[in-house]
């Protein structure tokens, strides 16, 4: 397939339960959780231990009505905003933020955490303490200057985007334009968490290809240190997933320290 007819991201709606079932689900492909779900909880475990961050408020975005990632730093933030950018993921969360019958499960997760954490037999508490500090879960849009616009959000301590980034870009300028806005949401001296793909080029939902921007590690670096970001800490990790399904080379996390206004 012509990449040009890839869909994308922001301005396509997506099936936000196949995203689930395909990509995160209990019942996914192994070796797509080993590196789409379990590398991101590692990392963001590990990293967590580092005591590095912690305050107020961190702000969510994400690829689908995904929240597992947030179960390893939810007790680190007071308050947690939650950003969609697709009507029908906005719905998923909420229904799951409310325990609404119907809900994606998590608890493959929140039982893994547990087990890290040397505490097996408490993991729904988990899934409660990161509902119980969710205090907003709201539509945006990244092609307006306010992406939450009407409404204003005070800077958080914190804004971790799981993939999306590179899912809602159609060029590096666009990328570049959008980090912008990341930074505007954040405080002086807070942090950027970012988990994204490397040389990457699309991901299947359903009959339908969704365009990943392609970039190196080189790339990441660059935009980041050009928008004032330092970058504290990093992990990456060599893709073994067939390509059919979701194409890249590598997957990253990285944290980056906010040190200039611009």
């Amino acid at each position: 397939m012509d990449p040009s007819s890839y869909r994308n991201y922001h301005t396509h709606e997506i099936d936000s339960e196949e995203v689930y079932n395909v990509y995160f689900s209990a019942k996914a492909d192994k070796m797509l959780l080993e590196e789409v779900l379990l590398f991101p909880m590692k990392s963001l475990f590990k990293f967590c231990k580092l005591a590095l961050i912690k305050g107020g408020t961190l702000i969510n975005l994400s690829t689908g009505a995904t929240v597992f990632h947030l179960l390893p730093i939810c007790t680190l933030f007071e308050d947690i905003i939650i950003l969609e950018l697709n009507e029908c993921c906005l719905e998923d969360t909420k229904k799951w933020l409310h325990k609404e019958q119907g809900c994606f499960d998590w608890s493959h997760a929140s039982k893994i955490l547990a087990v890290w954490e040397g505490c097996s037999d408490n993991w729904e508490a988990k899934e409660d303490d990161l509902r119980s500090r969710v205090k907003l879960v709201i539509k945006s849009d990244f092609k307006n200057e306010n992406p939450t616009d009407p409404v204003v959000l005070q800077k958080a301590d914190c804004v971790i985007s799981l993939c999306v980034m590179g899912h809602v870009a159609k060029d590096r300028d666009a990328y570049c334009q959008n980090l912008k806005k990341l930074s505007k949401m954040l405080k002086l001296g807070g942090y950027l968490l970012l988990i994204g793909v490397l040389n990457a080029s699309h991901f299947c939902v359903g009959e339908h290809k969704y365009q990943i921007l392609k970039f190196n590690e080189e790339d990441i670096k660059k935009s980041l240190t050009d928008h004032g970001f330092s970058i504290e800490y990093k992990e990456v990790m060599e893709s073994k997933i067939p390509n059919d399904v979701l194409g890249y080379e590598h997957i990253f996390f990285i944290c980056a320290a906010k040190k200039q206004e611009l």
